[in-house]
């Protein structure tokens, strides 16, 4: 299993990312996490290629990925490009795509937070995370982990919408991975 910070390579200590040249191209302030963050991980080269991962405490967007090669810049490049205005207008910087998409805020009691859309037709978002670190402790390659019981995995699968045949399969699938 590959998760949190296994993903991700260190930035050297002779690397400084100059974050006021960036703030002042996109007009986005980054928020004091990120920029930690951003210092000491090259996000952007993610260790692991052709794998899927998930983030599985907020499992109804599918899978996880990690779009921009270019960094925080392909990041900020997508906030002033979109084209919902809610993102534009509350300057939230897109992380890791999924169906509705993982944005870090940037302003006020949202700064260093991490959002994603919700299935309402009204377009608001939710904080499911409270900064990029935490963030990543919840992205995994292999969602078998997320339960330590039979009967936990069974409760974890029914949330996600399997049943009958399909959802033994994959409690067998589970209890062969935990040699059960």
């Amino acid at each position: 299993m590959i998760n949190g910070l296994d993903l991700l390579k260190s930035r050297s200590l002779k690397e400084k990312l100059d974050f006021s040249a960036i703030e002042e191209s996109y007009t986005v302030l980054i928020p004091p996490i990120l920029k930690v963050f951003l210092n000491s991980f090259e996000w952007d080269k993610i260790l692991v290629d052709g794998k899927e991962f998930h983030y599985y405490p907020e499992l109804s967007g599918g899978e996880v990925t990690f779009p921009f090669t270019d960094g925080i810049e392909g990041s900020l490049k997508s906030t002033v490009n979109s084209s919902d205005e809610e993102i534009i207008n509350r300057k939230l910087i897109l992380i890791a795509t999924n169906r509705y998409g993982f944005y870090v805020g940037t302003l006020d009691e949202e700064r260093d937070k991490i959002l994603t859309k919700t299935k309402s037709t009204e377009g608001s978002f939710k904080v499911v995370a409270d900064n990029i670190f935490e963030f990543l402790r919840g992205i995994t390659d292999n969602l078998s982990d997320v339960a330590d019981t039979e009967e936990e995995f069974r409760q974890f699968m029914l949330s996600l919408g399997y049943e009958d045949d399909d959802l033994e399969d994959e409690i067998d699938d589970w209890k062969n991975y935990r040699g059960i």
